[in-house]
């Protein structure tokens, strides 16, 4: 651990992958989800670390914990589209299909991705028609 002048966290971010990868390949979600909170609290203001927060929570299915750092990490950054995408899985893994499609859109909008905003596009067209069976089929 490397700690600036100002007191955030300065050396390699390789404990925020450390943590992804715990979860991602090891399928060790609770040691990523300590680690990637140990890194918050090294470096509370660094968006990439409350991504990795957030991813941890999302690769352990706790969904609804994973929001409130994803949420935070948007507020700060408005214009970080990546966490949209994942915040839209997280939404959509919790059937809040309204806030998925709309988190779909701002990342689409943000990244500059046409195939996403087609692919939000449709979702929406299919949600307002059907729900969200109809959603998948569009």
């Amino acid at each position: 651990m490397v700690l600036g002048q100002s007191g955030s966290f300065t050396g390699k971010p390789s404990i925020i992958w450390f943590s992804q990868y715990l979860a991602q390949i090891g399928g060790r979600v609770q040691e990523s989800i300590e680690e990637s909170n140990w890194a918050q609290e090294l470096d509370p203001l660094s968006p990439t670390i409350g991504f990795a927060q957030a991813n941890s929570y999302t690769f352990a299915r706790r969904f609804d914990r994973a929001n409130e750092p994803y949420a935070k990490v948007i507020a700060d950054n408005p214009t970080y589209g990546e966490v949209h995408v994942e915040l839209a899985d997280s939404d959509w893994f919790q059937h809040k299909y309204p806030q998925a499609i709309q988190e779909f859109a701002a990342a689409a909008r943000l990244l500059s991705d046409k195939n996403m905003a087609d692919f939000a596009t449709a979702l929406e067209a299919g949600f307002r028609s059907g729900g969200w069976p109809a959603a998948l089929r569009k």
